[in-house]
């Protein structure tokens, strides 16, 4: 019969310590796992991610700036004295703009009672003028106008202007016309050009 296994009998284990002993080897291996994973994931797409982050780095110092485009001279020239700025959103049918429903009643330009520029201007909402517009909204235009110190209307080349208008909100109903009068304080005056746009 052997002795030493009388002497030193295996110890055995309670039920916590076997818990505590599991968990630890779980959360060993679950280490080990994530960090494979982690290991394989950027082991091969670490290159394609540095790749990316360097062109957009080197990008982006391309395009902080960008020349404006200047005004064709042809273009100014065909700009009467009221315009509508164009729409910003467009739709399948049309571009849904203020100026499909817009017109021109009357328009005048003259001096007050004080002896400085005016300009008066008549605007009708004419409603729906398209077959899939069985009615024409309601809407309201703003308008501004701008006074220069020569005219405009056919003109190249425009000036510095000598005075603007704050824009001015204009309700619109349906048939309805607006009278609208647009003063200058400056004396010298000579042309003018209102603009509608639709914010």
């Amino acid at each position: 019969m052997d002795t030493r296994s009388r002497k030193n009998p295996p110890r055995v284990r309670s039920i916590s310590e076997v818990d505590i002993a599991d968990s630890a080897l779980e959360r060993h291996t679950d280490t080990e796992k994530k960090e494979r994973v982690m290991t394989r994931f950027f082991g091969r797409n670490l290159g394609a991610a540095a790749l990316a982050a360097g062109a957009i780095l080197a990008t982006s110092g391309c395009g902080t700036v960008r020349n404006a485009d200047t005004t064709a001279k042809g273009e100014l020239a065909e700009e009467s004295n009221i315009v509508v700025v164009r729409p910003d959103r467009y739709t399948l049918l049309g571009t849904r703009s203020v100026s499909d429903y817009l017109e021109v009643s009357y328009e005048r330009f003259t001096k007050n009672a004080a002896g400085l520029p005016q300009v008066e201007v008549g605007v009708r909402s004419r409603g729906g003028e398209h077959w899939w517009d069985l009615k024409g909204p309601s809407f309201t235009i703003y308008a501004q106008a701008v006074f220069y110190g020569e005219p405009v209307a056919g003109v190249d080349a425009r000036s510095k202007p000598l005075y603007k208008t704050n824009k001015r909100a204009v309700p619109l109903q349906r048939g309805a016309t607006a009278d609208l009068s647009f003063t200058c304080p400056v004396k010298g005056a000579k042309g003018y050009q209102v603009i509608f746009s639709e914010n």
